[in-house]
């Protein structure tokens, strides 16, 4: 499968997806959106958090391979975000960073930057998810960065740039 550009038909596949539809298409009249994926960062709960934190615990871990995107670290994204704004973009833009990866290729990563036994990580599919995820996730939800460079902006660097000074950052 290929990554989502802007101008690809939507297909929600869960409620969640549906309102966020819904929010687009209300705000379609305005000048910017901006879809991102997989936000994540040194604030707020989110995945990179919680994997380091289990990390530091050797519990196993469990993580999906057959769910790909683009990790979005929230640092990346604002400067993007504001680059937008401020030459007045208008229009529909995907703002990740760079890099296609599934859950379980992301853990290992952070594991391995932690100096962490990877062994406590196993690789599942979404149907061995035990709870099962209350919505459906899509099994490929990397979008392409394909407007930016239009309006003269470069995308958010690749994830495995600023991975490790977040690893960092969370562990010191």
């Amino acid at each position: 499968e290929r990554p989502y550009i802007e101008t690809d038909d939507t297909n929600p596949q869960s409620i969640y997806g549906q309102t966020k539809l819904q929010g687009e298409q209300a705000m379609r009249d305005c000048d910017l959106i901006v879809r991102t994926s997989w936000l994540c960062g040194s604030h707020g709960s989110n995945i990179l958090k919680t994997i380091v934190a289990l990390a530091k615990t050797d519990q196993p871990m469990r993580f999906v391979n057959d769910q790909t995107g683009h990790p979005s670290f929230t640092q990346d994204i604002a400067v993007t975000i504001k680059q937008l704004v401020e030459i007045e973009a208008q229009g529909t833009f995907h703002v990740t960073n760079q890099g296609p990866v599934n859950w379980y290729e992301f853990a290992y990563s952070i594991l391995e930057m932690m100096g962490r036994p990877t062994d406590q990580l196993t690789a599942i599919r979404t149907d061995q998810l035990d709870p099962p995820r209350p919505a459906i996730r899509p099994t490929n939800s990397v979008l392409n960065n394909q407007a930016l460079p239009t309006v003269g902006l470069t995308p958010p660097p690749h994830f495995r740039d600023t991975l490790p000074l977040l690893v960092k950052e969370l562990c010191d």
